[in-house]
């Protein structure tokens, strides 16, 4: 019996232990790697042996290099034509673009769940999803359950510029557009990316599914 399928589309870059334990349950499928070389060899020595990883784990070319590839490849006789979950990494869009309205109608029909990496989601049409039947998550970082006394905020409607009532709130913290940019914070986001494929496809749920699917 062949096992259930999960496409990355994109990359992980951290949680390598996490993706291995992953593909001993299910096959993991990719669309392409994505990395800069000198980049990786200093931050991760390794990465050499987890590409060979992810060669080993399909079969199927690391290719999908347009959008209109993807598409091809998503057909019910392409590589991608059984996959039931994605894990959507946002260096993804650079080959593939965006998740919208186009791309989500032409995912296969065995497609259940989209698990985005970031706490933003404006690159995935979460209306389209929703229309098929596909649930979203993502990475949220929030207090939950509690009254909220301060914020430190990176990210702002019409960056660089900034609403002077931030900047002049002593109880705000303004900080660089750079939040999540530490190891740290990309393995836990990759690992809760990795949590929500095991839940919905264990469990039938997702962990941090996008408010617009819990109306």
């Amino acid at each position: 019996m062949s096992k259930t399928q999960i496409l990355v589309a994109g990359q992980v870059f951290w949680a390598h232990d996490q993706i291995k334990e992953l593909s001993n349950t299910y096959e993991i499928l990719v669309t392409f790697i994505y990395f800069v070389t000198q980049l990786i060899s200093i931050i991760e020595p390794n990465f050499s042996s987890f590409f060979s990883f992810f060669q080993h784990q399909t079969n199927k070319p690391l290719t999908s290099n347009s959008q209109a590839e993807f598409i091809a490849d998503c057909k019910p006789e392409g590589k991608y034509g059984r996959v039931t979950a994605i894990y959507r990494h946002g260096c993804s869009a650079a080959k593939i673009g965006n998740f919208d309205k186009d791309v989500v109608d032409a995912l296969p029909s065995s497609v259940k769940w989209i698990a985005h990496h970031g706490a933003g989601y404006d690159d995935v049409d979460i209306a389209a999803c929703t229309a098929r039947g596909i649930q979203v998550s993502h990475t949220p970082s929030a207090v939950d359950g509690e009254l909220l006394y301060s914020a430190g905020l990176d990210v702002f409607p019409d960056e660089p510029h900034i609403n002077p009532k931030l900047t002049g709130n002593d109880k705000i913290t303004v900080l660089p557009h750079m939040g999540t940019e530490t190891s740290e914070s990309r393995l836990k986001m990759e690992t809760m990316v990795i949590d929500n494929l095991k839940s919905a496809l264990e469990k039938g749920t997702l962990v941090n599914q996008v408010w617009e699917q819990k109306k």
